[in-house]
């Protein structure tokens, strides 16, 4: 039984590696556009990571280990596990011969908020059932609740918001897509100067490994 009232501002930030933003990764992105504009949910947060960050304090990524910790405290709070997808590992320098621990990151993961309550994160395993991405995306896309939410995220089921006129048809931005007008150059790399590749709103550098996101929209932290 639900032990808390149904989202009123349910937002999905999705995560994922940039250099894989390809098909099917791709579409599950688009899905989720998807149900932005439909209305099953009320916001679409993109953002990006690299596939492993050094588990160090001065760690060029502190926001991703940030993200992780606040993801591991929902799990010990649901009685969940999200190792995997995270996965840690060992590393050893050959020049300085030191030991780093570092995080690898799955290549999609789902974080869900009730405005900023962190209610759930896919994928998950409770031992048993893995709750999955696709199945999470599946369900928002008929409006309807992970069932993972409604069992262990203490939320109760909601009327989805519908819009009060449909969207027209076609493929529409988003508040986290933003668009270039007309004539306007592709945004340059603050650390190499390379043109930008925006691939559904995840900017990457084809010159460097520097990735990142439309920071305009700040990142939704949970607690």
């Amino acid at each position: 039984m639900s032990t808390e009232p149904a989202p009123t501002d349910l937002t999905i930030a999705c995560h994922v590696r940039p250099t894989l933003v390809l098909e099917p990764i791709d579409a599950k992105i688009e899905t989720l556009r998807q149900c932005e504009r439909d209305g099953t949910i009320d916001s679409l947060l993109l953002r990006s990571w690299p596939g492993e960050v050094a588990m160090l304090e001065d760690t060029p990524h502190p926001e991703v280990l940030d993200q992780y910790d606040r993801f591991t405290d929902w799990a010990d709070r649901a009685d969940v596990s999200i190792h995997p997808p995270f996965q840690t590992r060992e590393t050893t320098s050959i020049a300085s011969e030191r030991t780093i621990d570092r995080l690898v990151t799955p290549t999609i993961c789902l974080a869900v908020y009730d405005r900023d309550r962190l209610v759930g994160v896919f994928p998950h395993s409770d031992g048993e059932t893995t709750y999955t991405v696709p199945e999470a995306i599946a369900s928002l896309r008929t409006g309807e609740l992970p069932e993972a939410l409604l069992r262990r995220g203490g939320v109760a089921e909601r009327t989805t918001p519908r819009p009060a006129t449909a969207p027209p048809s076609g493929d529409l931005p988003s508040w986290n897509r933003p668009t270039m007008a007309a004539g306007e150059s592709r945004p340059a790399c603050p650390d190499c100067g390379d043109d930008l590749t925006n691939v559904q709103g995840i900017l990457d550098c084809d010159g460097c490994e520097w990735i990142g996101a439309d920071r305009t929209i700040p990142l939704v932290t949970g607690r």
